[in-house]
């Protein structure tokens, strides 16, 4: 079972009815920007997901600083804690939905975690409410690079508010490394398209143990400025134990 399939089959094979995806909302006609603002995030939450996953969370506990840019044509970029880059573009789009690739630009870390050749590959139900991505790069470890893979299934949905437009989104992420899986992430976000002032994105990912309790969350969280279809974000990744 490839690692789509097998993120497919834990979303709707196994999961409890606090965490399935279903039907929650109105589609929330994100533009080609704020998609690829939102797989950049994705992206981000992943690596940081993997890194904890091989280091332990314990290892990474802190802040790290995020910037997020797209513009309406589905292009974009994003740096996480100022030295891992990745570059996203739009690749397709059709009546059936709209595809993106990410690519990572050299090589960075997080503490002494180093992460290089990231490829990601995210598409969009038509009307932008389901996102189904995959990706794989290299962690090094013990002085060789070692390969993971990632897997991720999401909904959305939208309410409209008096300030503007809010979107919501549930998920359920899997890490695996050189093919296994070795963690479970269950994941939601809140980010605010406001109709004058700046928004907000609030996305959070637990990790699940065995027992099914959390083990440690990660959190993106900043200011998001929409304008005229494209995005930019600044803020943090912040790694917290379960204790917090």
């Amino acid at each position: 079972m490839n690692h789509i399939a097998s993120i497919v089959f834990a979303v709707f094979g196994l999961c409890s009815s606090t965490a399935c995806l279903g039907a929650q909302g109105p589609s929330p006609n994100t533009t080609p920007g704020e998609q690829a603002a939102i797989i950049l995030g994705e992206a981000f939450v992943s690596l940081m997901a993997a890194i904890a996953t091989k280091s332990t969370c314990n290892n990474i506990i802190n802040r790290y600083g995020v910037t997020i840019h797209s513009d309406l044509s589905g292009s974009g970029y994003g740096i996480l804690n100022g030295t891992i880059k990745l570059e996203a573009q739009r690749t397709e789009s059709t009546t059936k939905g709209a595809k993106y690739q990410l690519i990572q630009i050299g090589e960075g870390s997080i503490v002494d975690n180093f992460v290089k050749d990231y490829k990601g590959e995210f598409n969009y139900s038509f009307k932008g409410d389901i996102l189904i991505g995959k990706s794989s790069f290299y962690q090094k470890n013990f002085g060789v690079y070692v390969p993971w893979q990632t897997s991720v299934v999401d909904e959305f949905w939208g309410i409209t508010e008096s300030k503007g437009l809010k979107f919501k989104k549930s998920g359920i992420r899997s890490i695996f490394q050189v093919g296994y899986p070795r963690s479970k992430w269950m994941q939601n976000s809140d980010h605010s398209r406001p109709n004058i002032d700046d928004g907000n994105w609030v996305y959070t990912a637990h990790l699940k143990t065995p027992n099914n309790t959390v083990g440690c969350s990660i959190i993106l969280s900043g200011k998001y400025d929409y304008n005229i279809g494209s995005v930019y974000f600044t803020g943090y990744i912040i790694v917290k134990p379960a204790t917090i």
